[in-house]
């Protein structure tokens, strides 16, 4: 190609990003000159990806467990750089609400609140099915170069540990015909995750969005959780949904399909929608019965009493319970807190 064409290529493709909102990358070298790091050092970063993260396995309540994946000082500022400067101005579905500046559970709930029934649908190992070939054409949907594209994957996904493959190959809900779990995919704990698995699944909100739509009932998606909700006969069929859900790349966990009809407890993402929004009465009802014995006989000597003596940070625990709870009902919040601040914390 003479320098005439080669000119117009290049042109073509910073028109086709800066169209976009997104920076205008040329190569893996000119990314490290940007965000100033050595490219031999970022080279060796998509070479070595197992060098450059910590590991750990953190158990599930309901069994098994998961492996997170924090990067190390260096690989986290380069996937901040990405997320920040690229991935953060994709614009996602309306739909989809998780992991979004400005959206929260409550905003989720809220979709569904006072609805006749909610059904809610789980993905089964959301991340783990987000594979480094997935990513690569993600990036490269966005514009960028195919060689840059395969770097950013790189700088984005990692290997699963042989245990934690393990781990996925015995699930007794593992679906079928789920593809082979050695592929690189997105580390939980890695900065740009969130965002990238939100990007993936845009079509998927869209399809489903637009199906609700059609149906005349509710949609919304909070990273794994889908959520439904509406009149009871008009909502979609589970095989329907599945039929969507894997021709996107997806699965659905079917242990973890529910129906709650007006009348029963409603959840979603940990929210009562029956009657408005509200925390679980449990949750608060624990919350006050913390807060009126840590008043009446001292935070230590009430931890000694419920058998929780080698308990640290409860302070902070408590705290954030009422502030949790405050960001939803902020009248409840007030008077916890209200409370909170008259325990003498000095003697714990």
């Amino acid at each position: 190609m003479n320098q005439l064409g080669l000119d117009k290529e290049l042109e073509m493709y910073s028109n086709v990003l800066m169209d976009s909102g997104l920076p205008v990358i040329y190569s893996l070298k000119h990314f490290s000159l940007m965000a100033g790091v050595d490219r031999t050092r970022l080279l060796r970063i998509t070479e070595q990806r197992d060098r450059n993260y910590h590991r750990f396995l953190l158990e599930k309540r309901a069994g098994g467990f998961r492996e997170i994946l924090t990067p190390k000082p260096l690989l986290k500022r380069i996937q901040r750089l990405i997320y920040v400067n690229i991935l953060a101005t994709v614009e996602l579905d309306q739909s989809c609400l998780g992991f979004r500046e400005g959206r929260s559970i409550k905003d989720n709930a809220q979709i569904h609140a006072n609805q006749d029934a909610v059904m809610k649908v789980d993905l089964y190992r959301f991340f783990d099915t987000i594979s480094e070939k997935r990513v690569y054409g993600m990036f490269k949907s966005l514009g960028y170069h195919t060689n840059l594209s395969v770097d950013f994957a790189k700088l984005t996904t990692l290997h699963p540990s042989e245990q934690y493959y393990l781990e996925i190959m015995n699930d007794k809900n593992l679906p079928d015909h789920y593809p082979d779990p050695h592929f690189a995919r997105l580390p939980q704990g890695a900065p740009t995750s969130p965002v990238i698995s939100n990007i993936i699944a845009r079509n998927l909100d869209f399809r489903l969005r637009k199906l609700a739509e059609k149906l005349g009932v509710n949609y919304s998606r909070y990273a794994d959780d889908i959520t439904f909700s509406g009149v009871l006969t008009k909502l979609p069929k589970i095989h329907l949904i599945n039929d969507i859900v894997r021709s996107e790349g997806f699965f659905i966990n079917g242990s973890k399909i529910s129906l709650r009809k007006k009348g029963t407890k409603q959840l979603v993402t940990g929210l009562t929608v029956s009657n408005g929004v509200h925390v679980p009465k449990k949750y608060k009802q624990e919350t006050w019965r913390h807060l009126y014995y840590s008043k009446k006989y001292g935070a230590k000597d009430h931890l000694r009493r419920i058998g929780k003596t080698g308990i640290s940070g409860f302070e902070e625990w408590l705290l954030g319970r009422i502030h949790f709870i405050r960001s939803i009902e902020p009248e409840v919040g007030d008077a916890m807190l209200e409370k909170y601040e008259v325990i003498d914390w000095s003697l714990i």
